[in-house]
């Protein structure tokens, strides 16, 4: 994708056309949403660096709530710890955007099958090819929208989004976006807490609270989703061409009817616009 910070125009002396307008800043916030994140200062506190909790318990799977055998895509895997962990008994493909990252895991790979050097809110790219999306307290995505982008990417999975987070303060911080995208696409929003047995980094305590967070998708969210990434691809580059999106085009690229076509802007535009101001600070910041 192709990913530019948006700028101000000077004001105009005609008045602007009201659908033009909507239109602009529904591509621009899709943008802004989309752009890739710098490893080094996502990770910088506040919201980075608490990957502490390194699990170390025989009841593991079922506490996560996942079926031996399970192809798990970890993204945002930092450490390793939860994907060596998970690798145990799942098939696990280790993501992240960080190469080091990458490599310092590389070195201690347990049973960790695949390495992807990607950012959380680009995998997986097609449909049906893990079972789930997994991720522990992948907070540096809160800080600019990513988590939805990366929850919407889940719903292409046979089973749908996994996040867990360890007894801390912001516990429910990441129940409004997957509350979110679970609304938008029909898909099914579950939480518990589970005490798991591990060693912490910071404290001197081996059984910590986790709240287990999880997505499932279906049939309908699956297409949903599919049909939603292709059109905010389209909407990105024409965002960067500045050229016009016409919805009877892309409906005829697609294979789908036009009002398939609205209803997807329509679905992009409400997951976008809960993130739209944290988005803007930060670029805002770079700028």
């Amino acid at each position: 994708m192709f990913m530019i910070p948006i700028r101000a125009r000077k004001a105009s002396a005609k008045r602007p056309n009201a659908t033009r307008t909507r239109l602009e800043n529904e591509k621009r916030r899709i943008v802004s949403i989309t752009e890739v994140w710098n490893a080094s200062v996502a990770r910088a506190p506040p919201h980075g660096g608490r990957q502490y909790f390194v699990p170390r318990d025989n009841l593991l799977r079922e506490k996560v709530g996942l079926t031996r055998g399970d192809a798990v895509l970890v993204v945002a895997g930092y450490y390793g710890d939860w994907a060596r962990a998970l690798a145990e008994f799942s098939k696990v493909t280790y993501s992240d955007i960080s190469k080091g990252s990458l490599e310092y895991v590389k070195k201690d790979k347990g049973k960790i099958r695949q390495f992807r050097l990607a950012a959380a809110e680009r995998v997986p790219r097609l449909q049906k090819i893990y079972d789930w999306s997994f991720s522990f307290e992948p907070f540096p995505l809160l800080s600019y929208g990513g988590i939805e982008h990366m929850l919407l990417r889940s719903l292409l999975n046979r089973k749908g989004a996994k996040i867990v987070i360890s007894e801390r303060p912001d516990f429910d911080a990441f129940d409004g976006p997957l509350t979110q995208v679970a609304g938008i696409y029909g898909a099914k929003f579950e939480q518990k807490d589970v005490e798991i047995h591990g060693r912490h980094r910071a404290v001197d305590r081996e059984n910590i609270t986790c709240r287990v967070l999880t997505v499932r998708t279906n049939n309908n969210a699956r297409r949903k989703a599919a049909l939603d990434l292709k059109v905010i691809n389209e909407l990105n580059k024409a965002t960067f061409y500045k050229s016009a999106v016409n919805n009877k085009v892309l409906a005829q690229k697609f294979k789908v009817n036009e009002s398939e076509i609205v209803k997807s802007r329509k679905r992009a535009g409400a997951l976008l616009s809960a993130t739209e101001e944290a988005t803007r600070a930060r670029l805002s910041s770079r700028l």
